[in-house]
């Protein structure tokens, strides 16, 4: 019995090395890459990997290139001249706490989910919200004269100078959209090899998180400033 868990463990372990090499090589295909632990890649050619730097030129517009520098600690790993090198190794020193596997479980999480994830409803909800409180606060009664001589209230927008309050919305919806915990929808996931895996959810989630703050902070920003835009066009076809 001891023996037959000893090869099921190995056969598991041997499988998700497989898995890990097998996937670098589809995300990295034939040209020398990067993976980092955020889930974010770069393609170009990879030259010193050693003394805790890995090296990579990325080819810019008009022919140039740029050479970037990374620390190797923020690297899972690379893909060069036809072969998958795994950099991250669990090292509760250095804060690395999960395994390999599980590392690159949820490097694929972020991975996906800076690829297939766009928060539109954070952005757009945002706007309305940002574009609707900047012309809300604009309402206000004043005393106009009549046709007939008498002081008559007239109420309405675009009436009062924007006050302080809409520059408020956008650091408030920010905070809002970065409490939920969303469910990671099939339509996202890139490689669902990994569903039910919650190191792969835990990395979807974590940029998934910053997607929403990121596009909830846009969205309300433009919406106040649309709504400043709106108000000072009315008030000069007004005068």
């Amino acid at each position: 019995m001891i023996n037959a868990s000893v090869m099921l463990n190995s056969k598991t372990t041997l499988f998700c090395l497989f898995s890990i090499l097998f996937f670098s090589y589809s995300v990295f295909s034939q040209e020398d890459s990067l993976l980092m632990l955020n889930g974010r890649t770069f393609k170009g050619d990879i030259g010193r990997t050693n003394d805790g730097i890995i090296s990579i030129t990325i080819p810019k517009k008009k022919g140039k290139t740029k050479q970037f520098d990374i620390a190797s600690y923020r690297v899972f790993s690379y893909y060069k001249d036809g072969k998958a090198t795994t950099v991250y190794n669990q090292d509760e020193l250095q804060g690395n706490y999960l395994s390999v596997i599980e590392s690159h479980n949820a490097t694929m999480g972020m991975y996906d989910a800076r690829i297939t994830y766009k928060p539109r409803l954070a952005f757009w909800s945002s706007f309305a919200i940002g574009l609707g409180s900047s012309i809300y606060d604009t309402y206000r009664s004043k005393d106009v004269i009549g046709i007939d001589g008498e002081v008559e209230i007239e109420k309405g927008f675009f009436n009062s100078p924007i006050s302080v309050f809409p520059f408020f919305v956008p650091p408030t919806l920010t905070g809002i959209w970065a409490i939920p915990k969303l469910r990671v929808k099939q339509k996202h996931m890139l490689h669902n090899q990994f569903e039910n895996d919650p190191h792969y959810y835990r990395g979807f989630n974590r940029i998934s998180r910053q997607k929403r703050t990121l596009y909830a902070l846009r969205g309300s920003a433009l919406g106040v400033a649309t709504g400043i835009l709106i108000h000072i066009g009315y008030n000069l076809i007004s005068d």
